[in-house]
């Protein structure tokens, strides 16, 4: 057979083999090709082989699969294990699909139907006679599949149909010249591309980037088909490198699997471990591993092989910076070392450097060393890929594989301390030399010599030792030692210190009141006794109190103290700045000579208890008291001021017309607690100073309240009590409580009003009652609807339908003049009927009617009950305003206030969850206990949740919803509700025609979370004052000076740069935003350069006004981080580095921003934590009196011992509940087995350690449980000669400890996102994700909040960011994409307020910006003038003036391009010679329009000669990956326009240059050609979104060289259309009415030369 190989890379070495056979066996008449991919409208489909035989193509799939195969529910089992669809299934549809698409395109040219279809060819040993016939009839193994090119063979192998029909009157079969010409064109066509190299969906890259010295394996970088930002590493073996006398599937498999094998361990061990090892996609199994097997692991965006991160960052690094990264280094191997795995052959390819946790990761073990599996050594040589000679094989000692990587480690560990040097000759043996330039002055010296000594006996044994030596010798050097000198030079450079002087001087500064100086001066002398002593005394006519601690020292050698004063020094200072209810702070400092002191004012009142003894309260005067006492501390709680010895004698109560409280005793730098044992928990250090002060305030409730207690507050109480140590979690539940006796009051009176209301309708017909009759309900509810009438006599009435238990009213309603003109009562309904009104029920009425005979009032209760329902003024709307689309006209100028908006906004919002009408109560109990029942959606459309979603199914009551259980997605079908209840009564609440509301949990948490934020700041509870008057121009609010205007030459001075200068609007709106406040607004036109402003605006915020943090969000992640990198970049330039944190999901952020996402910080502190950890404990040893030897042996022996610990106990675990289970199954004898082994090999590695430790004696006396390491400890200190029992018990428990901190650290218990969001000085995410409940921001408190594209948000979403902000600045454009309602939503929130939806279209941030007289940025970088003067007129004109252009013409090559290029603005006419228009319509707002993409065909074509090509890719850039985009409104049109290009043979080379996209995708992005598809063409005029001029702005400046508009200009003249795009078209035809040479207006008839 003849063949062509199009991509080999993607096909296994069997299968490569398997074609060679192939092509010898199969007749010569016969061409196939092999590895090809083949895309079609419906995606990809990868061929391994397709053969061209005489009468139909053969679709071949090979598997290289070993074992048995067996099929199960459509999925084949490999060995019992599953692999996923069935292969056959799988190529059947492929052969369908290629089948249709030949067809397409070839069938035509042939004259006939070419028939494609599919086989599966086993080249392992498995073979298919365990699967079902169907399946079986066409997978066949190697050797049968090999006889197919004998004729009676092929005929029993191949389908039996005989196509030889296909072939009469001298047509060409495939296999011909003639017909294989025509295929051939076809399979080397643009559809058809190579087959990659591709392992669990991750395709290769084409070339290695790392290949064996020995060609035993390849390693490719590799990314997720469907998502990029997955990233793998892939590594490929080739065991014929091994050669024949290896060629053993048992010895691949040892190797192959080595890494897996180490996986498995280290999962069982060190949780820390499992972060320095690569995670693996798919793990693989025996069953794999072939002479060409491939393993895939994941590598985080944040990874750079270390070889890379050493050759190009390395010179810039620190000395700390290079101890951390050899203490990385070191880490993992430690860890490995102590589990008994020795890597043994690390080299930096080997290690990956992952940048976001500052850590190094390890992989490559082929020739890893595991005790209890076979060696690999005599291979080791062969398969170790570092490229020098070790000192074992030079001069062939016996390997020890701890020594071995510890030569290895200390040569890496070389290249890190001693930048740009190695002891690296190509194939020579690496040895010791003192460094040219050493900048640790040869203190590192020793270390490496005995690491590197050329005899294994005299190395360090293991990483471990290697890793305490190191940190032992780098003690002084690192990073902490640093941080500590930091605090100390901060604290002793600032006035706080105040050197020279003494506590004598204190009081000489602020002496005693004249009667308390007998008691103060002997007080002072006593100070060494009591610490402390505390006067009175008075300054400028202020009393003022003075608190003096003795002994307080700022000492270099007392990191612990100094960091102590350093966090007092924080607290005072974050006090003056709070206006909290405590005395203020008039003066403070550290002495020189020793002590520490606060001077505050004195304020006057009495305190808790005496209020409480002295007064006579009434309950009311309790509740409010009480509530004062909670909000009080809750204020100081909110901005992370907690108390922590809280008690009556530190609370003043002032009573007056309201009540206040005064904290004291806030500052108090000693650590005892000096409040009354009743008011702490029996064991106060069990809880921190929250929970201390929520204990204390609910103990002091409990007494004020004490005989007259309040049931809800005693309840309350009561549940506290059972908590763990009976501390509160929280203060908001005993608020809660408080203020429940007042609401149950109200309920009861609202209640009361609704009991016993039935509205009376009456009417004069004879078949009426004439007495009074109750309408009958149907399960307390009757069934509503309403329709227009169709009766054109009629066609104003508005017909309604009351359906109760098998009776009806039917009115006619006249809406126009509030009148009923009819009313029939219908009886005797039939079951039918009143099944099918509940479906169609579009309201319930919960109210009962009554009938009688007589008159109908005009002004009655029950018009009014119609006219308020619903559906009846939805019908009254939708007939006032029948078509859909927006209008512009529909705004309603109104001068309601935001808050009033925002409520309506806020309070509709939870009636946008799906609707379900359950059809019938018979419901069906599924296998998993759900109850299923019968349903249709209220739209019509299936549900569209996520399968992960949580849903909770409510049911509507009255006017709440009751939650009932929750929704399984997995076994709901579209007729089929499947609902999981809470509580059994729930079922009964169900009945026929019911309406159930459905929401996720997401959702839910959504909207609470900014429906809460919403009312802090309506509550005026926001950090700025009356909030929403910032977005009330109506009613404008008064600005107010915050901080000192910046002058125009500080400004130009600090960031002007050549080409880079600040134009004179950038300065003003620069100066106005930091002088006046608190809320300002920034407009940023299309390419204004807000970004780099606002970057600017950050780094002045720090460097000049003092501010302390800022919480920088945005509406995508997108824009947070564009803002951020820039910031920080600008920072770290001006020499400030940015304290930073990133909230949010590692996949969606930036690579520039990975390093400072919450998981990475966190992580960062744990591993930095996991390899210094000796050097932490070792201080407390020497505070203990313990020798510096004894410590680093204790700390040793942790350290070594601890991981096994680890492991044995997991292990020790597991065994128990496996024994537990009694069973005799096969699987679970051998876990059992499996386990036991496990154990003991980690009990003789254990054993093995304490050998080489301690004497053989010793272990006969040892216990091998959890104490073991306890045992060894008091082994060590006996011969230490410590005796101190207590000690050494402390020293254990922070050596267990500081292992529970890092478990602690990596399963993220510790609030740690909370800790950082609340310490870090710049925090960024979404407005969504910053708003996360377990981080608190309404707890929060910030200088400044920054919204970047403010104007696409909305106002709940605002507020979950501005409620902390002190200062607020937006930032954004109210003539770009406005925020995204619901019209749904906008219909009920106007319907609530009365008023028209076009209330709405006025987005908040244009609200803000008239409210404040915000700025705006008036010069434009991006689009060259022609564009920018077309955006500046259409869109800015009216309100700015002008938005100016900077840039004047494109680079010369476009004015070369070949028309429509060759201006910059051209509109191509797309108008249809067809009367009807060339939109088409595929329903729900699926408009396209074919003529339009056949012209963009047009356009495109004429840029895909090389020359335009290259110009294109030359313009390229990391941020701007894309030349060409084009812009569409419509989805469907940007399917249309997608396959239009996939399929173009012609746009092969230009397909990587374009992006397709909605507009709504597009705000921020920019290219150089921009091409506009507008697809509206009706003869009705209707233009559907682009009324909508936001879009229309965002669309055009996009573009920055070149901007083509396709639309049919008979929509868009100035005669019949005044929206946004009118005006650019009229803009655009004037230009060129003026022979303005950059616009032209083209036919697009006579460019598509036809008339269709």
């Amino acid at each position: 057979m003849k063949y062509q190989i199009v991509g080999g890379a993607g096909l296994h070495r069997s299968e490569t083999k398997t074609v060679d056979m192939m092509v010898k066996q199969l007749p010569d008449s016969w061409f196939g090709y092999a590895g090809l991919v083949v895309t079609d409208s419906q995606g990809s489909m990868e061929i391994d082989t397709l053969i061209i035989t005489a009468d139909r193509l053969l679709l071949v799939e090979l598997k290289e699969w070993n074992g048995s195969i067996t099929c199960e529910g459509g999925k084949w089992l490999q060995n019992g294990k599953p692999r996923g669809k069935s292969p056959y299934q799988i190529k059947r549809e492929h052969a369908q699909r290629l089948r249709d698409l030949l067809q397409e395109e070839l069938s035509r040219k042939l004259g006939y139907f070419l028939h494609v279809e599919a086989h599966v060819v086993l080249c392992g040993s498995a073979g298919p006679e365990n699967l079902p016939p169907n399946e079986s009839r066409y997978v066949h193994t190697r050797d049968e599949f090999l006889t197919i090119g004998n004729p009676k063979k092929y005929e029993k192998l191949v389908q039996e149909t005989n196509f030889s029909y296909l072939f009469e009157g001298g047509k060409p079969r495939p296999n011909s010249d003639e017909a294989l010409s025509i295929i051939k064109s076809f399979f080397e066509g643009p559809k058809v591309r190579p087959l990659p190299l591709k392992e669990s969906g991750y395709l290769a890259s084409d070339k290695p980037f790392f290949s064996h010295p020995n060609m035993v394996y390849h390693e490719f970088r590799a990314s997720h088909k469907d998502n990029s930002q997955h990233r793998g590493l892939l590594r490929q073996w080739n065991f014929d490198a091994l050669g024949v006398a290896n060629a053993m599937q048992t010895l691949w498999s040892e190797i192959a699997l080595r890494e897996t094998r180490v996986g498995r361990l280290v999962r069982h061990g060190s949780a820390t471990m499992q972060d320095y090892m690569l995670r693996a996609v798919r793990e693989l199994s025996e069953e794999d591993v072939t002479d060409d097997a491939r393993e895939l692991y994941e590598l985080r965006r944040s990874f750079s092989r270390l070889d890379e991160i050493l050759d190009s960052e390395a010179d810039g690094w620190s000395k700390s910076d290079r101890i951390d990264r050899v203490r990385a280094l070191l880490a993992p191997f430690s860890e490995l070392h102590s589990l008994g795995i020795g890597h043994c052959d690390i080299d930096p390819h080997n290690l990956w450097y992952a940048g976001d946790q500052k850590s190094i990761v390890v992989t490559g073990f082929g020739a890893a060393s595991l005790e209890g599996h076979n060696s690999l050594e005599a291979l080791r040589p062969t398969l170790q890929s570092a490229p020098y000679t070790l000192p074992e094989d030079a001069f062939e000692e016996a390997v020890e594989p701890y020594r071995l990587d510890v030569f290895m480690l200390a040569v890496i560990a070389y290249r890190i301390c001693f930048a740009g040097e190695s002891l690296l000759t190509p194939g020579q043996m690496p040895e010791w030399r003192a460094p040219l330039t050493d900048p640790f002055s040869g203190i590192l010296n020793s270390w490496f010599e005995q690491a590197l000594n050329l005899e294994p006996s005299k190395r360090f044994p293991r990483a471990d030792i290697m890793l305490n030596e190191f940190n032992a010798a780098t003690k002084e050097h690192s990073q902490e030692f640093d941080e500590a000198n930091q605090i100390y030079q901060e604290l002793k450079q600032n006035k706080f210190f105040r050197e020279g002087m003494n506590s004598v001087g204190v009081l000489i500064e602020f002496p005693p009141l004249p009667e308390h100086l007998s008691m103060v001066y002997p007080a002072l002398a006593a100070i060494a006794t009591t610490g402390s002593i505390s006067y009175h005394c008075e300054q400028g006519g202020k009393a003022l109190q003075v608190k003096l601690w003795d002994g307080v020292i700022l000492n270099p050698q007392q990191p612990g103290v100094n960091r102590r004063i350093h966090a007092f020094k924080q607290r005072i200072d974050k006090l003056t700045h709070i206006n909290l209810p405590t005395p203020k702070v008039h003066s403070c400092g550290l002495l020189g000579q020793g002590g520490l002191y606060v001077v505050s004012e004195y304020v006057d009142g009495l305190p808790w208890s005496q209020f409480i003894a002295e007064n006579v309260l009434e309950q009311s005067q309790r509740f409010i008291i009480a509530e004062t006492l909670i909000n009080t501390i809750h204020a100081f709680h909110e901005k992370q001021l907690p108390h922590g010895d809280l008690c009556p004698e530190k609370l003043l109560v002032l009573a007056g017309e309201q009540t206040a409280i005064t904290l004291i005793g806030l500052l108090e730098f000693s650590d005892e607690l000096t409040a009354d044992n009743r008011y702490q928990p029996d064991n106060p250090e069990s809880t921190d100073a929250f929970g201390r002060d929520c204990f204390a305030v609910y103990r002091m409730v409990e007494e004020l309240f004490s005989e007259d207690m309040p049931v809800p507050v005693q309840a309350e109480l009561e549940r506290a009590k059972q908590t763990i140590d009976g501390i509160p979690i929280a203060l908001d539940p005993l608020l809660q409580s408080l203020r429940a006796p007042e609401q149950a009051e109200i309920k009861q009176v609202v209640e009361s009003e609704l009991q016993d209301k039935v509205i009376p309708v009456c009417w004069g017909t004879d078949d009426w009652p004439q007495e009074v009759k109750l309408l009958e309900q149907n399960d307390g509810i009757y069934h509503f609807h309403c329709n227009w009438s169709a009766n054109p006599r009629f066609a104003h009435e508005l017909r309604c339908y009351i359906t109760g238990l098998g009776e009806r009213l039917l009115v006619d309603l006249d809406p126009d003049n509030r009148t009923i003109n009819r009313i029939l009562y219908k009886k005797g309904l039939s079951i039918e009927e009143s099944i099918k009104a509940g479906k169609y029920s579009q309201a319930k009425i919960n109210t009962q009617l009554s009938l009688q005979r007589g008159s109908l009032n005009q002004r009655n209760t029950f018009i009014e009950l119609l006219f308020n329902l619903e559906p009846v003024i939805d019908a009254i709307i939708e007939r006032a305003n029948p078509n859909q689309e927006m209008d512009e006209d529909d705004f309603d100028s109104s001068e309601s206030s935001p808050v009033e908006l925002w409520q309506a906004l806020s309070d509709t919002e939870v009636d946008l969850r799906d609707i379900v009408n359950i059809d019938s109560t018979d419901f069906q109990e599924s296998p998993s206990g759900c109850l299923l029942y019968p349903y249709t959606t209220e739209s019509g459309a299936d549900l569209s949740f996520e399968l992960d979603d949580k849903i909770i199914v409510y049911i509507k009551d009255k006017r709440e919803s009751v939650q009932l259980g929750e929704l399984r997605l997995s076994e709901t079908t579209p007729n089929l509700l499947a609902i999981r209840f809470d509580f059994d009564a729930a079922r009964k609440r169900i009945s026929s025609g019911s309406q159930l509301l459905l929401e996720s949990i997401r959702d839910k948490s959504s909207r609470e979370l900014r429906q809460r934020a919403l009312q802090r700041v309506i509550e005026n509870k926001a950090e700025i004052q009356h909030l929403p008057q910032y977005f009330d121009y109506h009613q404008k609010p008064c600005m107010q000076q915050m901080q000192p205007r910046p002058s125009a030459e500080t400004l130009r001075e600090l960031y002007d740069q050549p080409g880079q200068r600040f134009n004179e609007q950038q300065l003003m709106a620069f100066q106005q935003l930091v002088e006046l406040g608190p809320v300002g607004v920034l407009q940023g036109p299309p390419g204004t350069g807000k970004t780099t402003f606002i970057s600017k605006f950050i780094h002045y915020l720090y460097q000049h006004c003092g501010v302390n943090n800022i919480l920088l969000v945005g509406q995508s992640h997108a824009s947070v981080d564009n803002v951020a990198i820039k910031a920080r970049e600008l920072c770290h330039t001006r020499g400030m580095e940015l304290d930073t944190v990133r909230i949010g999901n590692e996949l969606m952020i930036d690579e520039g921003m990975l390093s400072v996402a919450t998981k990475a910080l966190q992580r960062q502190i744990q591993h930095k934590f996991h390899r210094e950890y000796d050097l932490r404990v070792s201080s407390l040893g020497k505070r203990l009196g313990m020798a510096p030897l004894l410590v680093k042996q204790l700390c040793q022996l942790h350290r070594t011992l601890n991981p096994l610990m680890v492991t044995y106990g997991q292990y020790s675990r597991e065994l128990d509940k496996v024994e537990q289970t009694k069973s005799s199954s096969i699987s679970h004898q051998e876990r059992l087995t499996e386990l036991l082994e496990q154990s003991n090999q980690l009990k003789l590695r254990t054993q093995e350690i304490i050998n080489s430790i301690f004497d053989e004696s010793l272990l006969k006396t040892l216990v091998y449980d959890e104490t073991l390491i306890r045992q060894l400890a008091e082994q060590i200190a006996i011969q230490c000669s410590y005796n101190n029992p207590e000690n050494l018990e402390r020293f254990l428990q922070l050596l267990e400890m500081s292992q529970e901190w890092m478990d602690v650290l990596r399963g993220g218990e510790a609030g740690f996102d909370r800790f950082m969001f609340k310490s870090k000085r710049l925090v960024c995410g979404t407005l969504v994700g910053v708003g996360n409940r377990r981080l608190e921001l309404a707890e929060s408190s910030f200088d400044w909040v920054i919204v970047d594209e403010a104007g696409r948000a909305q106002a709940a979403e605002l507020m979950v960011a501005l409620q902390s902000g002190k200062r607020v600045l937006l930032v954004g454009d109210h003539k770009q994409l406005p925020p995204f309602y619901h019209q749904q939503h906008l219909k009920l929130a106007s319907k609530k307020l009365e008023l028209g939806k076009g209330i709405f279209y006025e987005s908040d941030f244009e609200r803000a910006f008239k409210a404040t007289d915000g700025v705006t940025l008036d010069t434009q970088y991006r689009m060259v003038e022609p564009i920018g003067e077309l955006v500046s007129e259409c869109f800015y004109a009216q309100d700015i003036g002008k938005l100016h252009s900077s840039r004047k013409v494109s680079p010369d090559w476009y004015s070369q391009l070949p028309s429509p290029w060759n201006k910059t603005v051209t509109w191509i006419d797309s108008s249809s010679p067809n009367e009807a228009g060339a939109e088409e319509h595929k329903g729900n707002g699926r408009y396209y329009n074919q003529r339009e993409v056949r012209l963009l065909l047009e356009a495109l074509q004429s840029l895909s000669s090389d020359d335009c090509i290259a110009q294109l890719e030359q313009t390229i850039t990391t941020e701007q990956p894309y030349p060409i985009g084009i812009i569409t409104m419509y989805r469907q049109q940007k399917e249309e326009i997608d396959n239009a290009i996939s399929r173009a043979e012609w746009a092969a080379s230009l397909r990587g240059l374009i992006k397709i996209d909605t507009v709504d995708s597009y705000q921020g992005q920019e290219n150089k050609i921009i091409i506009l598809s507008l697809v509206r063409d009706n003869p009705n005029k209707l233009q559907g979104f682009l009324r909508d001029a936001p879009r229309i702005n965002v669309a055009i400046s996009r573009a920055q060289e070149r901007l083509l508009i396709l639309g049919a200009r008979r929509m868009w003249s100035k005669t019949n259309n005044d929206s946004a795009l009118g005006n650019v078209h009229e803009f655009i035809s004037k230009q060129v009415a003026v022979d303005e040479p950059n616009y032209q207006i083209l036919c697009g008839q006579s460019l598509l030369g036809d008339n269709n």
